[in-house]
């Protein structure tokens, strides 16, 4: 099997919660960079993986890389994910989307046109809570939401 080569852009605390999830998929990801604007939090990072790419520049890690993680503070989604897609990667970018409808709709857009993934991760979508809840809505046990 052909692993995905994965850049983890952002490495503060988010990034760090998926740790632990990057070590379960070991057989079909392999992460080969990591980038963030403080160099110092991108080599702690990069301790976790043996002979990753530790930079500050995302655009660096282009020619290394299938996908990106984009784990960066929100106001940045937008450009980040939508030079990544426009380089030709997958993304998974972590919600929310964007800041704007607008930016949401260019980078699914992007993303149809380049014909690459585009994920958010929405990790209580499928929650038992979430799932009796939207049940709940559905049966209108509460009446019509609007």
């Amino acid at each position: 099997m052909i692993k995905l080569k994965l850049g983890v852009i952002g490495c503060g605390n988010m990034a760090d919660s998926f740790l632990d999830r990057f070590h379960n998929v070991n057989d079909e990801i392999e992460i080969v960079a990591a980038v963030d604007v403080d160099i110092e939090r991108t080599k702690n990072f990069s301790e976790n993986f043996q002979g990753i790419i530790a930079t500050t520049s995302y655009t660096e890690i282009f020619d290394y890389i299938d996908a990106a993680l984009v784990v960066l503070p929100h106001h940045l989604h937008h450009k980040v994910a939508l030079d990544c897609i426009k380089a030709g990667k997958h993304v998974l970018l972590e919600k929310p989307m964007a800041i704007t409808e607008l930016q949401c709709i260019e980078l699914i857009q992007a993303a149809e046109s380049k014909q690459k993934i585009l994920m958010i991760g929405y990790v209580m979508r499928y929650h038992r809570l979430t799932l009796a809840f939207k049940e709940t809505l559905d049966k209108l046990t509460i009446g019509n939401v609007f």
